[in-house]
């Protein structure tokens, strides 16, 4: 199964968030370019718990097994309020997708994840993990 081509999909916020996130479905659409075992491309999101900002990611496939990881331009970070900041040319966070193809439907799915460091209430470091799932098929 070829990679290259226009996807539609949508990822799900999970673990990790709280409301007004949790739960929430946002849709994208992806540009991606298959090379022998790699691939890149763009993501474009839409709605309103998208982030802002065209992002672009590489990874490989193998096998029926795809892995990537997304980065946005800038910074995306939802606040302790549950409001979304973007900071133009911030550092991003590294998005790894994991998936499955599917050639019967046309279709990968599986699930994403960020980890970061965040500082305790007592000023330990501590991994804060967020996840979700996602799909998308080809247009």
């Amino acid at each position: 199964m070829n990679l290259t081509g226009r996807w539609k999909g949508y990822y799900i916020y999970g673990n990790g968030y709280g409301l007004p996130y949790f739960g929430q479905k946002v849709e994208f659409e992806s540009e991606m370019i298959q090379r022998k075992d790699e691939v890149s491309g763009v993501i474009t999101e839409k709605g309103e718990y998208s982030v802002p900002m065209e992002a672009t990611f590489s990874g490989f496939v193998q096998g029926n097994f795809l892995s990537f990881i997304k980065n946005y331009p800038g910074k995306a970070q939802i606040d302790e309020e549950g409001d979304l900041n973007v900071e133009a040319n911030g550092n991003s966070h590294e998005i790894h997708y994991q998936g499955y193809l599917d050639q019967e439907h046309d279709s990968i799915y599986g699930r994403w994840s960020i980890s970061q460091v965040v500082r305790g209430p007592f000023g330990e470091e501590m991994t804060h993990i967020c996840e979700g799932l996602w799909l998308i098929k080809r247009e």
